[in-house]
């Protein structure tokens, strides 16, 4: 079936826009996955202050029983 917006474009020019468009995908990943990295402790502290009931050390993260 071929439309009349369809163009005649060779099976290679598809898959280089692939690997192309995953290159990107990959890129930005590592750039976002290198940011999540540097600050993720700092988040994990917040969360944890804010989760803990207790003024004093108190939290137990591994037995909440």
């Amino acid at each position: 079936m071929h439309l009349s917006t369809d163009s005649n474009v060779k099976v290679q020019t598809h898959t280089d826009e692939l690997f192309a468009r995953t290159g990107l995908l990959i890129f930005v990943w590592m750039i976002v996955t290198i940011a999540w990295l540097i600050n993720i402790d700092s988040l994990l502290d917040y969360l944890i202050t804010k989760f803990d009931p207790c003024d004093d050390d108190c939290i137990n993260l591994y037995q909440p029983e």
